[in-house]
């Protein structure tokens, strides 16, 4: 049975033609329901390969037509017919984007990079509310952290580490919200670029705006992307500032939950945890800035918060 995710991804990487009985045996065997007779782990090593080759358009539409992409990731198959926004997206439906998005990557891509870029509005799907509710146009509330859960129960299905499966979540995630990375207060920049994952979500946000067409008054479609200038010189300035580590209360100030337990009295347990969170986001929004700011900040948290 992996020889029909191999056929696929052969024919398109060596640019062949589909004999005409290989092409009919491939329809057999996944109308027979062999394409679930591989095991995840080769069904992961033979999307991957086939992902990260600059083919991965015309192998992924192959995989379409064969119906084996509605065997192997239904979720990418429950784009199509999922519609869009036309001023913001005249490609077309999400599906379409996503394969547009893809064709745009770089020619050599990493594996993370390929797998973000595929699974990054599959929570277009689920979240999608038509103009007659919002009032204005299609909108996708919370699909960049629905579709970040969804891409690590998939990956996690195909057998990928739990690693590998939280950086592309961690992509998909913020594959908008890097768009802000010009206005975010240093620190939490920094923070979102020190991600193991930062640079291929660069290449991700490029790719998704670049297969993006929009919809001018005149009625044409224009299909350039914004430049990245911007994000491009923050991200070599940090770089160039070699950072041996992110933003930390840990690592900064020495405050954790030792301290905190020290300081304020609280206990191990849910109330300690969301303290210790409220503190390492106050500190990166430069809410605070040494133990004196920290002390009394949880401090008012705490007559908020405790119970």
């Amino acid at each position: 049975p992996l020889r029909i995710l191999r056929g696929v991804r052969l024919r398109n990487q060596l640019g062949f033609e589909y004999e005409e009985q290989t092409k009919n045996a491939i329809k057999q065997a996944v109308k027979r329901g062999k394409i679930t007779d591989i095991a995840p782990d080769r069904t992961k090593t033979e999307l991957t390969r086939l992902l990260m080759h600059n083919s991965r358009k015309q192998g992924l539409e192959d995989l379409d037509r064969f119906g084996i992409l509605q065997e192997l990731l239904p979720e990418i198959s429950a784009l199509k017919g999922v519609e869009q926004p036309e001023k913001i997206h005249a490609e077309g439906d999400v599906f379409t984007h996503t394969l547009l998005a893809m064709d745009y990557l770089p020619d050599i891509v990493s594996p993370r990079l390929a797998w973000a870029t595929l699974l990054h509005d599959i929570g277009k799907a689920p979240t999608q509310v038509a103009a007659e509710e919002t009032g204005d146009r299609i909108r996708f509330s919370g699909h960049h952290s629905a579709g970040s859960a969804m891409a690590k129960k998939i990956l996690r299905r195909l057998r990928f580490s739990k690693r590998f499966a939280g950086e592309v979540a961690w992509m998909v995630h913020y594959h908008l919200g890097i768009d802000d990375l010009p206005h975010m207060r240093p620190r939490r920049a920094e923070n979102l670029m020190h991600h193991p994952a930062f640079s291929d979500l660069l290449e991700l946000h490029k790719a998704d705006a670049h297969a993006a067409w929009s919809k001018l008054s005149d009625g044409s479609i224009d299909n350039s992307a914004a430049a990245f200038p911007e994000i491009e010189a923050i991200w070599r300035s940090y770089k160039d500032a070699k950072h041996k580590h992110p933003p930390s209360l840990k690592h900064d100030l020495g405050i954790d939950g030792e301290w905190l337990m020290k300081e304020t009295g609280i206990d191990k347990g849910p109330l300690l945890g969301e303290a210790l969170a409220s503190l390492e986001s106050a500190y990166l929004e430069h809410e605070i800035d040494d133990e004196r700011s920290a002390k009394k900040f949880i401090d008012q948290w705490l007559d908020k918060n405790k119970h």
